[in-house]
């Protein structure tokens, strides 16, 4: 394991030492058991706390670390373990859901004691921080729903309480029921926001480090993730997600362009070098990259870097009897590992893991025959091959424009709306290419000017006829966009996939099927329910929820079954 990243902490004591941010206290950690050192903190200072811990702060890193990189991106094949993916890749490990504790160990307390200082206002003052309120409960239920969406049932309208009288042995929520608590706040906070008059309405500004105080787009922020919860409902309720969708599509408060993506950028020195944020160890997935290289998907250079057999090195390695002179050099420099444990054993797998040794200036150099990842759309920071310290900003993606233009493109699809399914698919790809290619130049990922995006290679890619929209397979033709677009929401993919069973071996983008021993692989869909035993705290609490759970068939044998299903994942 590693060590935690420094640079979350040096973010957080230039918070305290007002280097970026003013009026902090200096004993910011009473603020857990005394509530009058709340008083001493402004409303701007905890949610920038908040906005840090949600995506960069202490405990992100091993979220990355183990969960992102060891976890969900090799079970929904975006990407493979060097060497091919170990025999029990699929198992979860102790030190798997690091969200859960990152909202009760630090978000919710944030954002819980901004609404409890704005709602003990005189109501003069009061009445100046409604769009500060709003903003705050829009990321709330935002993290709060992240939690949720693999744990199930969590406690929420009776937690972060304790301090300000509340309980100390706070309820569980049911999530059925979460799901209409979450979009009535949605909603009521997208109300207050644009009945506030921002001329008489304090505001976060530089402290939000999402939007910068832009009320107009938290309104859209919070208007689509009513959306994008909602969509969770396709199989339970499938009327409640349409009403929701028609209504806030007739509201015109979605997401309409890329700047309003919802995404921080990570001040270069945040995410690295070194450290839990290293991507170090992975390569791309062969049925990803051969599905972008045969639609020639503009992306495929913003995801992945080209292996190292150019024209020159290939001539090199003739050269020097390490490939037969009879060969002709493959200009597809774009080539992914299997993502099957047995696939890796098979001749073609050990060859695709083969590395050649080319000398060079007295030294051995390794090559490469994989396609590796883009190291900097995931570490900025990533040192290139002479050393050098990458100066680009990581991204890290919460909800975005092509997410809203893919979902109305399925929605309609499905029926659930009355738009053009082929409208919405065709501008959710080309925002989608857009958005990449300026991640990708925020990032300054190698070579970014030789993989950079033009029109032309977008109109060539959509006029692809694998990708013609085609009112037959328009679904699954939607879902494998959806999938590729969340190459940088992990969570995302991961819970398409549960939603829809998409990518699978009957879509264009075919899931490779995951066998280790001739055994079917399965992936986990949930996290491990931490039950207590008898006298822990909460412990009633906690057995409700758990009994509530395992009431449903489809959660599985156990508080530790992983292969089970939470209530908005139904069979």
């Amino acid at each position: 394991m590693k060590s935690l990243n420094n640079s979350s902490y040096f973010m957080l004591g230039l918070l305290c030492a007002g280097l970026i941010f003013s009026s902090c206290t200096k004993n910011f950690n009473s603020i857990n058991t005394n509530p009058e050192d709340v008083v001493s903190v402004s409303t701007e200072s905890l949610f920038a706390r908040a906005c840090l811990g949600a995506t960069n702060g202490p405990g992100a890193d091993f979220q990355q670390y183990y969960d992102v990189y060891r976890d969900v991106n090799p079970w929904m094949e975006l990407w493979v373990n060097n060497g091919g993916n170990p025999a029990a890749f699929n198992e979860v490990g102790a030190n798997f859901n690091y969200r859960y504790g990152i909202y009760y160990g630090s978000v919710g307390n944030y954002l819980a004691d901004i609404i409890h200082k704005i709602n003990t206002m005189s109501d003069a003052d009061k009445a100046k921080y409604q769009n500060e309120l709003a903003i705050a409960q829009i990321l709330n239920v935002y993290y709060a729903w992240y939690v949720s969406d693999i744990n199930g049932d969590i406690p929420y309208t009776e937690a972060f309480q304790l301090r300000y009288g509340g309980t100390d042995q706070p309820k569980y929520d049911y999530q059925d029921s979460l799901f209409g608590i979450w979009d009535s706040e949605l909603k009521q906070a997208v109300s207050m926001l644009k009945s506030g008059s921002s001329a008489q309405q304090a505001t976060y500004g530089n402290y939000d480090l999402f939007y910068y105080g832009d009320v107009n787009k938290w309104i859209k922020a919070g208007t689509s993730l009513r959306l994008k919860i909602a969509m969770r409902l396709m199989k339970r309720d499938p009327n409640k997600l349409a009403s929701i969708a028609n209504e806030v599509i007739a509201s015109g408060d979605l997401m309409s362009s890329n700047d309003d993506n919802w995404i921080f950028y990570a001040r270069n020195g945040s995410t690295g070098p070194g450290g839990n944020w290293d991507p170090t160890g992975f390569v791309a997935p062969k049925p990803m990259v051969d599905f972008m290289w045969n639609t020639s998907d503009p992306r495929i250079g913003l995801f992945f870097q080209k292996n190292d057999y150019d024209s020159l090195t290939f001539v090199a390695l003739q050269q020097q009897g390490k490939i037969s002179p009879d060969s002709s050099w493959n200009p597809r420099q774009y080539v992914g590992m299997f993502c099957s444990p047995d696939a890796v054993k098979t001749p073609l797998g050990r060859r695709l893991i083969f590395r050649d040794t080319l000398k060079q200036g007295g030294n051995n150099v390794l090559l490469d025959t994989l396609s590796l990842i883009q190291y900097r759309l995931f570490q900025a920071e990533y040192p290139d091959q002479n050393g050098n310290v990458g100066q680009g900003n990581t991204p890290f993606v919460i909800l975005t424009y092509p997410d809203v233009c893919l979902m109305r493109a399925e929605l309609a699809a499905r029926g659930l709306t009355t738009e053009d399914p082929a409208q919405w698919y065709y501008e959710g790809i080309k925002a989608s290419i857009e958005m990449y290619d300026h991640l990708a130049s925020m990032a300054k990922i190698f070579n970014y000017n030789s993989v950079a995006v033009t029109q032309q290679a977008i109109n060539n890619y959509l006029s692809n006829p694998t990708i013609q929209y085609n009112p037959a397979k328009g679904i699954k033709q939607i879902c494998v966009q959806e999938f590729i677009n969340y190459f940088k929401q992990f969570n995302e993919a991961w819970a398409l996939w549960k939603r829809t069973g998409y990518p699978d071996t009957t879509t264009d983008l075919v899931r490779e099927p995951l066998l280790s021993g001739g055994q079917y692989l399965e992936i986990p869909r949930r996290a491990v329910f931490n039950n207590v035993i008898s006298g822990a705290p909460n412990y009633d609490n906690v057995q409700a929820a758990l009994q509530h759970m395992s009431s449903d068939p489809d959660w599985g044998s156990g508080p530790a079954d992983v292969y089970g299903r939470v209530w908005w994942d139904k069979k």
